[in-house]
């Protein structure tokens, strides 16, 4: 039963570490991804204050290499009417980038994304608004590999939380291990403990049956103990079903008295069954071993003579 009920408690709390860890996880790459969007926008308006916006319209004949990366520039005219000025992205024509513009202008969005596309907004001072775009190409790629360290954290993460989930589940059902693992040794004694007395009133029973004939108050009495001896049966049966093997204790102990306080009883049941019954045991007979154990052998071994 504790078996189970730790394999329910490790599932329990896998899959909260497991939905924790991955929701942090996913809102993390979210979060990194927004971030590296946000930072090629700022690279363009950098290269736009450093260079100028008149070089990403193309209208100054240099040498300057702006920076490494794709870009398309449109412009929005006072009559809006959209001009492409420059158009160096290969997945986008001139008419779908002038589509893009006019769209993003009636939105009157300054920066953003569009698709795979990062835009902002560079110049409206002359009553034309220049818009410069640029694929998302640098932020995918650091977005990519973030993800990757973030699957490999994940894993790790996995292997350590399944032996803190494994340590919780031992330490949260050790108490009641110890009380089911108490129960049982308390049934256990009482139930071995009873063979001898149930078995002694039996034997007497049947002497008093003997002398005196057979009444209903020795017959009830007879009754009850075969039930109380079946009851008991049954609870060793029980109770042996996937019992843990212990360690036992051993310690040394007197055989001899031990032997004399389980034969005596029997004297009765002897004479009952017309059985000889001689003691003879040697004084201070000294063994080392698990006492309770060796009483309960004794007792099983004279039930069963």
């Amino acid at each position: 039963m504790t078996k189970n009920l730790r394999k329910r408690i490790i599932i329990v709390l896998m899959t909260l570490f497991t939905i924790t860890l991955l929701g942090t996880l996913i809102a993390v790459n979210v979060l990194n991804y927004n971030v590296n969007l946000k930072h090629q926008r700022m690279a363009i308006r950098d290269d736009v204050r450093h260079y100028g916006v008149e070089v990403f319209c193309g209208q100054v004949k240099n040498n300057i290499k702006i920076s490494e990366y794709d870009y398309c520039t449109c412009v929005v005219l006072t009559d809006n009417t959209v001009v492409v000025m420059s158009n160096q992205l290969p997945d986008y024509s001139s008419k779908e980038m002038k589509k893009i513009t006019r769209e993003l202008s009636h939105q009157n969005l300054s920066s953003g994304s569009y698709k795979d596309l990062v835009f902002v907004e560079a110049d409206r001072k002359s009553g034309n608004r220049v818009y410069i775009f640029s694929d998302n190409r640098t932020a995918k790629e650091n977005s990519k590999n973030f993800l990757i360290f973030s699957v490999i954290i994940f894993v790790i993460g996995l292997l350590i939380l399944s032996g803190v989930a494994y340590l919780l589940s031992k330490w949260m059902i050790k108490p009641t291990e110890d009380s089911i693992k108490a129960e049982k040794e308390f049934m256990s004694n009482i139930s071995h403990d009873l063979k001898t007395p149930i078995t002694i009133i039996k034997a007497n029973a049947d002497m008093l049956e003997g002398e005196f004939g057979r009444n209903k108050q020795i017959e009830y009495i007879r009754q009850e103990t075969a039930k109380m001896s079946s009851m008991v049966n049954e609870t060793l049966t029980l109770l042996s079903i996937d019992s843990p093997v212990q360690q036992r204790v051993f310690e040394e102990f007197d055989l001899s008295s031990l032997l004399y306080e389980m034969v005596l009883p029997f004297e009765s049941v002897a004479y009952e069954n017309g059985i000889t019954f001689d003691i003879s045991i040697e004084d201070k007979i000294m063994l080392f071993g698990d006492s309770e154990q060796i009483t309960r052998l004794i007792s099983i071994l004279m039930d069963n003579a």
